[in-house]
């Protein structure tokens, strides 16, 4: 070779090396179905063995998967490495789904700060940067539009979200954790619809009326009211059955029903015993757990005074079973995802057996006072996530992302009892983790079994009526036999001689519990324009009773007019009187089976929708009235002859075990 040829060789050597180095760094992909939604697993960890049947199964649905190793990313700064990867790509392999695979300390998530520079008040102290991926959610928006390398400040950033990637991380390095992890996805999502169609909602109270925090003068807050919003508003018309978990103790217990008093044990043993395909938290959180807390009036004035409430810890990370499988979490909690822990509650959910957990990675905010999404806060969140998950049937990315979109969109300002960054903070706090691609619905080739209420109350070997809602997929052919079992008029009539009914093929079971009449505080009711009475009939104690916003007890031991909430001490005889405050027609009940305020419905008069022992033990406390009886109502006189006799008690007797449809 002459010299003039080893010198241009060697120039040309040189630039093809600078050539390489100067490339894109995007690492060469297989040939992709442009017409499917790609899912980009972004490997900041080595991937298990167990990744592969993942794939095949997300392959399966119809995507396309392809993973970038971080060191593909040739940037120093690989955050914003990989969303310039995204700006670039985005489109071209039509990525919809973002899976980030490694913990915050491999791969950070970004940390944004929600409160301007300019802004200083009482709340300084409780902004901090937030760690959050929303960041890779919007790869085209700027976050420090002002430049002055704080990122996401309200308002000094104007920042904007739109949607086009939805993003989930699995927050762990360790390959054990995510061989396990990925094994537990791969077998919960392989599951029917109706192998995990229960849903466990576990409400803690938050806050007490009379309760000050800074200048706030808090409302009374029961995560049990929110959660039964959830239920009766998307769960239950979806095919889930609640399982209810709420405040049972202390001076001021929830007012609505619940299956089982709030404890650690308790939610430890029922995450062992079933699947749950969501579950659903309200409560005081930490990176270690969460809390409840209850009021214990000790001067007995039932007047709120600082010293008389604590926290207890409902569920730690202890508490979580150690081989389970669970569906989609949401905690509705401060600090449950608080990244810089090695340990915290959503890792401990993932590396246990659990899919996708949603929560909080510093604070986050809401009013006390929240009643529906127009309030603003934390819980305007996680009900517009439930709605787009449960109700609109869309993926949990695309669920949880857009409700955080929409909650920036609508919802920003409704919160007055927080400062208005409070609203920014959200939005970054809360994130998804484990996979976005998950769904909750009916197959179209199967079916399922639920009901509205997980407890049913009878005396002992009485019958009781479980309603059962069951759906059938379009293509679903098969029979649901009940041979064995009396299935009548939309619902299985039992008799309660067990603590549970069970149909193990079908994943169907009901809790049954026993009550006696001497349990049973009966209060009958009396109505007209002005006032409803409601007068003692058997029974003594204190009760809780909630009630429409048109109804004011007149007297009351305690009376919140904010939640239409009161508190009641009665022995036989006494009477309850509340003035109507208009002339429409207003509801009174309790959240204890045991206290049962008089139904309207003929022969059902506890409105359980079933004729058994405990309307019969109504029943007779009117027996032999007259018409001119303070007590005589004419849904006991059934041959209207003003007089309830041995002919009402025969008649009555023959609709005894017959659905309230039947009658």
């Amino acid at each position: 070779m002459k010299k003039s040829e080893f010198l241009f060789f060697k120039k040309f050597l040189f630039f093809i090396v600078i050539l390489l180095i100067l490339l894109p760094s995007t690492p060469k992909i297989k040939s992709i179905d442009a017409s499917k939604e790609t899912i980009l697993v972004f490997e900041a960890s080595s991937l298990p063995d167990s990744f592969k049947n993942y794939k095949q199964l997300k392959e399966s649905e119809g995507f396309n998967v392809i993973t970038l190793n971080i060191n593909s990313i040739k940037e120093s700064d690989k955050v914003e490495g990989l969303r310039k990867y995204l700006r670039d790509n985005s489109e071209k392999l039509n990525i919809k789904y973002l899976l980030i695979v490694g913990s915050d300390k491999v791969f950070p998530m970004k940390r944004l700060y929600p409160r301007g520079s300019n802004t200083h008040d009482q709340f300084d102290s409780d902004f901090e940067d937030t760690p959050s991926d929303i960041y890779f959610v919007d790869p085209f928006e700027d976050f420090d539009k002002d430049k002055d390398g704080i990122f996401g400040e309200y308002p000094d950033d104007n920042i904007k979200i739109d949607t086009y990637i939805y993003v989930g991380r699995v927050p762990f390095d360790n390959i054990k954790t995510l061989d396990n992890y990925f094994k537990k996805l791969t077998l919960f999502e392989k599951l029917k619809f109706r192998e995990k169609n229960y849903a466990l909602l576990i409400g803690a109270y938050l806050s007490f009326k009379g309760e000050t925090w800074y200048d706030r003068i808090l409302e009374n807050e029961d995560g049990g009211e929110f959660m039964e919003l959830l239920a009766n508003d998307f769960l239950i018309k979806n095919g889930f059955t609640p399982i209810r978990v709420y405040e049972k103790d202390g001076t001021l217990p929830s007012f609505y029903f619940s299956d089982y008093s709030i404890s650690e044990r308790k939610i430890s043993e029922l995450l062992k015993s079933k699947v749950f395909g969501f579950i659903n938290l309200n409560a005081h959180g930490s990176p270690y757990g969460v809390a409840g807390y209850k009021w214990d009036d000790m001067d007995k004035n039932y007047l709120f005074s600082l010293g008389e409430a604590k926290f207890y810890t409902i569920l730690n990370i202890s508490d979580i079973p150690n081989d389970f499988l669970g569906g989609v979490f949401f905690a509705s909690s401060c600090l449950t995802a608080y990244p810089e822990s090695e340990i915290n509650l959503a890792k401990e959910y993932l590396s246990k057996g659990g899919a996708v957990y949603i929560g909080g990675t510093r604070i986050s905010w809401g009013p006390t006072y929240w009643r529906d999404i127009n309030d603003g806060g934390l819980l305007t969140i996680n009900y517009l996530f439930v709605r787009n998950f449960i109700d609109k049937k869309a993926r949990v990315g695309d669920a949880f992302w857009e409700s955080i979109k929409e909650y920036r969109e609508n919802y920003f300002d409704k919160d007055k009892e927080d400062p208005i960054d409070a609203a920014q903070m959200n939005s970054f706090t809360f994130n998804l983790f484990g996979d976005p691609t998950i769904k909750l619905s009916l197959e179209s080739d199967s079916f399922y079994l639920s009901t509205d209420k997980y407890t049913r109350y009878s005396f002992d070997k009485d019958l009781v009526f479980i309603n059962t809602f069951i759906n059938k997929g379009e293509n679903y052919k098969g029979d649901i036999k009940f041979d064995r079992f009396n299935f009548v008029d939309g619902g299985f009539i039992v008799l309660n001689n067990e603590s549970t009914f069970k149909i193990p093929e079908y994943n169907f079971d009901v809790n049954l519990k026993k009550i006696k009449e001497e349990d049973i505080i009966y209060l009958f009711k009396i109505e007209d324009e002005e006032k409803v009475k409601l007068i003692c009939l058997s029974g003594e104690g204190k009760i809780y009773l909630r009630f429409s916003k048109n109804l004011k007890p007149k007297i009351s031991k305690y009376f919140d007019p904010y939640r239409n909430i009161a508190i009641f001490e009665v022995k036989p005889q006494d009477e309850i009187i509340f003035n109507k405050l208009d002339n429409e027609k207003g509801f009174i009940e309790s959240s204890d089976d045991k206290i049962i305020v008089l139904n309207d419905n003929l022969f059902d008069y506890n409105g359980d929708n079933f004729i058994n022992l405990i309307d019969f033990y109504i029943f007779t406390k009117h027996f032999g009235n007259y018409k001119d009886s303070l007590t005589y109502n004419r849904i006991f006189d059934f041959d209207l002859n003003n007089k309830i006799d041995g002919i009402d008690l025969v008649i009555f007797s023959s609709y005894y075990g017959k659905t309230k449809k039947e009658d």
